[in-house]
């Protein structure tokens, strides 16, 4: 899971950088708030361990600017 991880924390920054939506900046002052980026890598490796520990949990793949396609994969993943 690292290289997914970097991509994780990488698809945030760039968000952040971009700042095309408020809720972007906003996320991003937040984490400053609680930690920073170590922070950010803390709650993916929980989240990680949490769908590790529930055996029937489903994960969406997704890739930048795929938003349509991560939706598919959301409606996908109920049926």
């Amino acid at each position: 899971m690292p290289r997914q991880r970097a991509g994780v924390l990488r698809r945030f920054a760039d968000r952040t950088r971009a700042a095309a939506e408020p809720a972007h900046v906003e996320a991003d002052e937040m984490l400053r708030r609680s930690g920073g980026p170590g922070h950010l890598a803390a709650m993916y490796d929980r989240i990680v361990a949490v769908v590790a520990a529930r055996p029937r949990a489903k994960v969406v793949h997704t890739s930048a600017g795929r938003i349509d396609e991560a939706y598919q994969g959301l409606l996908d993943s109920l049926e």
